[in-house]
């Protein structure tokens, strides 16, 4: 499912380039040539269900774990709380067992995540879990972070690069 929503079409027009912060175009391939070699290679981006939903809830703790940090820094969550998040958002303390049990209740993924991040960062530090966020920050962060990784692992396996 594709979850970058209205930029579709600026993600997904027929091919795929991948631009450095300067402004620069880095790689390019057409989009099937790259969506093939994503589907061929698993070490480029895992495409079966439970690899892919593996790295997605992975991103998605990060992105739960670098909110914690900036709203200490914002003075918005205790610097402890921030801690015992970031230790905590990993795919060990947040299961995918446990994630699936809250989500027949929730029916709803992200939430699930947030309340098994919330369990497993403690009392003091889970009311901090999610602050101020919501399930589609989270969701288009983590899809953001997919496509960076993507995009690396892409220009690792020797696409085209201008210049070259």
């Amino acid at each position: 499912v594709n979850q970058v929503g209205g930029n579709d079409s600026l993600v997904f027009d027929g091919g795929s380039m991948l631009v450095g912060a300067d402004g620069r175009v880095l790689a390019r391939a057409p989009l099937a040539a790259a969506v093939s070699e994503i589907r061929h290679a698993e070490h480029v981006i895992p495409m079966d269900a439970k690899p892919a939903q593996a790295m997605r809830r992975g991103k998605a703790l990060d992105v739960e774990a670098a909110l914690a940090r900036a709203e200490t820094k914002a003075g918005l969550v205790p610097a402890e709380a921030a801690k015992a998040i970031t230790a905590h958002a990993t795919t060990k303390d947040v299961t995918v067992a446990r994630v699936g049990e809250l989500e027949k209740e929730t029916r709803h993924d992200i939430m699930a995540m947030v309340l098994a991040l919330t369990e497993a960062s403690g009392k003091d530090a889970g009311k901090y879990v999610h602050f101020g966020a919501t399930s589609n920050d989270i969701s288009d962060t983590a899809t953001a972070l997919q496509l960076q990784a993507a995009g690396r692992r892409l220009v690792e396996r020797n696409f085209a690069v201008d210049g070259e």
